[in-house]
């Protein structure tokens, strides 16, 4: 009889799931601080202090994460992990153009450059392909 009713499911929620799901939560307002600056042009320097301030959150916020982390890689695989950690994915974003700021490896001048930057990079792309079809 209980398998029948229309909301049940017969997996239950292990613990790391639960800590992997509340450290993905804690890492959505970092994520939309970090997205909201990112609308403006961003030195070096500011982009190192952010980084800085990003990895001792992530440090302090996922002590617990970490412990269990093991755990939830052997029980689930990568694509179930991936849905899991799914509110994490602007902190990530984020993270990446401001460590890659603070790094030298790029220059950030807002979201509106960036943005313009990639349509000027499809259109460029689109023109070669079609050249090449001619």
């Amino acid at each position: 009889m209980m398998l029948m009713l229309r909301k049940y499911s017969p997996r239950f929620t292990t613990k790391s799931e639960i800590i992997a799901k509340r450290y993905a939560e804690t890492l959505v307002w970092p994520g939309l601080i970090l997205s909201l600056l990112l609308r403006f042009s961003m030195p070096q320097w500011i982009a190192a202090m952010l980084a800085l301030g990003v990895f001792l959150y992530v440090y302090v916020a996922g002590t617990d994460y970490r412990n269990h982390e093991p755990d939830f890689a052997k029980q689930f695989p990568l694509w179930k992990r991936l849905w899991v950690l799914k509110g994490a994915a602007s902190f990530l974003v984020a993270t990446v153009i401001t460590v890659g700021v603070a790094s030298g490896l790029t220059q950030w001048h807002g979201r509106e450059h960036a943005i313009q930057e990639v349509l000027q990079w499809w259109a460029t792309l689109v023109v070669m392909v079609t050249s090449l079809r001619l």
